[in-house]
């Protein structure tokens, strides 16, 4: 019966051991997020496509235009601007951009109008592309062969 009580007594102070720590712990950590959260602010992660940078996602997966994995890009609140710019694009060809409306210069095609950050319009002229002679649909952001045919990936002019 004595051993009875003592596991009841040391199960008792047990309990009271865990609930008395994960409350400090709580506590503490309810102190941290305040600096967490400025840092939180001040940056955003976005997943772009490398090849179609209007496509933007908040979790990373594949573009839904051109099946290319989307790229982590840590952007600055600031830079991330609500100031619009409208830039119309080929449907088929994503490089024939202008803005102005017009037709494509490499298809006949109208343009369709994309409103773009400005952000968004810088990340898209620094960027290189390489793509296939053959296969225009084989892109990639690095220099490479084709998967297709095996031919040299040529460097996409803008």
């Amino acid at each position: 019966m004595k051993r009875f009580t003592f596991y009841i007594a040391a199960l008792m102070l047990g309990i009271f051991l865990l609930g008395t720590s994960s409350y400090a712990q709580d506590k503490a950590q309810s102190k941290k997020p305040v600096k967490v959260q400025k840092q939180i602010h001040q940056q955003k992660i976005v997943y772009t496509c490398p090849m179609d940078p209007e496509v933007q996602s908040d979790k990373p997966g594949k573009c839904p235009k051109c099946k290319m994995e989307l790229e982590k890009k840590v952007v600055k609140m600031d830079t991330q601007a609500k100031i619009q710019k409208d830039v119309y694009t080929c449907p088929m060809h994503p490089d024939v951009t202008s803005d102005k409306t017009g037709k494509c210069s490499k298809c006949g095609m109208n343009l369709e109008k994309k409103s773009m950050k400005k952000a968004e319009t810088k990340i898209e002229t620094k960027s290189e592309m390489y793509a296939c002679p053959m296969h225009q649909d084989e892109k990639s952001d690095k220099a490479g062969k084709c998967s297709k045919c095996g031919m040299n990936l040529e460097k996409v002019k803008k």
